[in-house]
């Protein structure tokens, strides 16, 4: 293929993709946002260097400071907007990155992976439950990190970037620093030198830095809670679509210190949880055979180094690190989704860096894949079948498929 037609494709790779993510924020977004994200925005500093202040400290800027969104429902809806936007160009600004970086006999492979990622990431944040909800922050800092470790300039700017996220969310030790931790383990096991001095002093502060704010944020004791949240609740309550409600179970939990894991809200949520779980991983058990068998073909190629090797043993473990949310917490929507895009942008990010390796053995399974089932589209298709993601429950797809297994049908086989 000749240059002029190589770039040709290369400029409409990417207005298609928008096209794509157009398409999916107009059958997906419905024009409200969850009482429970709105009431993350009534928190911010005022009240102390608190939990999941940070984003709500920005909104109160935007309002008293800037004066570009005001103290509402609307004023909340569009600065979420702003950021939902935020995301949609960022990712585009790494997908270009990407695909400028990549080697030339890769970026099939890559256009194929980042199509894939597309399927998830576009929709996620569209629906009423995820619009405007912290974990978009956090894959704001996620793909700005992604970014630098791409660019491999100004790296050291993930620290402060690490903090902002822990800032946003302290979950982020779990849910989103782990890949970029892999990475920049991944990047000094790769590396010699002072280059490799470069990113054991990163990779050590990033994740000092993330182990304190934890401790910080998770020991945190509120003074005179029951005034704080008094006060969280008439804020709250002015964010809200009707003007009235709030989140109830965060103000409670969070800040009164209550137990709710008795409560009959967050049984139906484990419930949900312990139904859909498996029935996305048997769903899913087509791209989990292959991630694993991807994993195993690059683990033993000889004609790699040992380090190699073990780094890429690194990279299929790293996703180990969200397992204290799937004990904690019900969010598993969130955390299924972080998971696919652990793994999707990890590849990504490899052959964007010129690992012709795993592009190459990722060709083997492709053609392996073909003998399966010529019809290669159908791998690409069928995920809009489980999509988008969603918070407690995965998706509605896999929700749905999970009450008919677990409710109708045990009760024709019950005794």
């Amino acid at each position: 293929m000749s240059d002029s037609s190589t770039k040709k494709n290369f400029i409409r790779f990417l207005p298609a993709l928008a096209a794509f993510a157009l398409v999916c924020f107009i059958r997906h977004f419905k024009f409200t946002m969850s009482t429970y994200n709105t009431t993350l925005l009534a928190l911010n500093y005022d009240y102390g260097f608190i939990p999941r202040g940070f984003v709500g400290t920005l909104f109160q800027f935007a309002n008293e400071t800037l004066g570009i969104v005001e103290w509402n429902y609307l004023g909340v809806f569009n600065f979420s907007g702003l950021f939902t936007v935020m995301f949609y160009v960022l990712l585009f600004v790494f997908y270009k990155l990407c695909l400028d970086r990549c080697p030339e006999e890769s970026k099939r492979n890559l256009k194929h992976l980042l199509v894939f990622l597309s399927i998830f990431a576009f929709p996620m944040y569209t629906t009423s439950v995820n619009y405007g909800c912290l974990d978009l922050y956090l894959n704001i800092v996620l793909v700005l990190s992604l970014i630098l470790l791409v660019l491999g300039k100004a790296e050291w700017l993930i620290l402060p970037l690490g903090i902002i996220g822990m800032c946003i969310n302290h979950d982020f030790i779990f849910t989103h620093a782990m890949l970029i931790g892999v990475l920049l383990i991944y990047k000094w096991m790769n590396r010699q030198g002072k280059t490799q001095i470069k990113y054991t002093v990163i990779f050590a502060v990033f994740l000092i830095s993330c182990i304190t704010l934890f401790s910080h944020f998770e020991s945190y004791n509120y003074e005179n809670p029951k005034e704080i949240a008094s006060e969280i609740k008439v804020s709250a309550k002015a964010l809200s679509e009707t003007g009235k409600s709030y989140g109830k179970t965060y103000l409670e939990e969070e800040i009164l210190g209550k137990d709710l894991s008795l409560s009959e809200e967050r049984l139906e949520q484990n419930e949900d949880n312990v139904q859909d779980l498996p029935v996305f991983f048997v769903l899913f058990s087509p791209y989990l055979i292959m991630l694993f068998y991807l994993f195993l073909r690059m683990f033993t190629d000889t004609t790699n180094t040992y380090t190699k090797r073990l780094s890429y043993l690194l990279l299929l473990f790293g996703s180990v690190c969200i397992l204290p949310m799937l004990f904690t917490d019900v969010y598993y929507g969130r955390y299924m989704f972080q998971l696919v895009l652990y793994y999707i942008a990890s590849f990504i990010v490899l052959i964007s860096l010129g690992e012709n390796n795993v592009s190459n053995h990722l060709n083997y399974i492709k053609t392996d894949i073909k003998k399966l089932t010529p019809l290669t589209f159908v791998w690409f298709l069928y995920p809009f079948l489980l999509t988008p993601f969603r918070a407690v429950a995965i998706s509605a797809s896999i929700h749905d498929f999970a009450e008919v297994i677990f409710t109708e049908l045990t009760f024709f086989i019950q005794p």
